[in-house]
């Protein structure tokens, strides 16, 4: 669509099944992980960046079906992340992406971090999400561990 923004490649979340492991393995790499909440260490870890405007994450499958509707089946453990200049680019972009074929994983929504926030699955498959920019006044609470926790404490035993 001429003469609208053009969504640009925001992040990677990478899902895997030990969200602690990986976390260690990597920092015994010697690659830099932003601090969690202990309670959070087994679902979620953000890669601190080195470059602006670009974010990783490492998430469990549990916390990514929770945000973003990701199957949990293993068909796809990456979601590629399309950064839009605005909360109602979001909207937009998510239609187009329905239209073109994508099936909604989660639709448009406000999520707690500040950002607009939506997960389709493309075809390939390839799990897109859209995000807005984050907006500090629009932050609210994480959702508590007991709304994606398994009973386990995390989503593998050795966390």
């Amino acid at each position: 669509m001429f003469g609208m923004p053009t969504p640009c490649f925001g992040s990677i979340s990478v899902i895997v099944d030990d969200v602690a492991a990986a976390a260690r393995f990597l920092a015994n790499l010697g690659v830099e992980l932003e601090p969690t909440l202990p309670e959070w260490a087994g679902y979620h870890r953000s890669f601190a960046a080195d470059v602006s405007d670009f974010d990783a994450d490492i998430d469990s499958p549990s916390l990514a079906s929770w945000w973003g509707g990701v199957p949990s089946d293993g068909a796809t453990r990456f979601v590629v992340n399309l950064s839009v200049d605005a909360r109602e680019d979001v909207d937009r972009v998510h239609r187009q992406g329905i239209g073109a074929g994508a099936v909604e994983l989660k639709s448009p929504f406000d999520a707690f971090w500040g950002a607009r926030y939506a997960v389709m699955l493309a075809p390939g498959p390839l799990c897109v999400g859209v995000m807005s920019p984050p907006e500090p006044g629009r932050r609210t609470a994480p959702p508590p561990i007991s709304a994606f926790a398994t009973p386990t404490g995390t989503d593998s035993a050795s966390a």
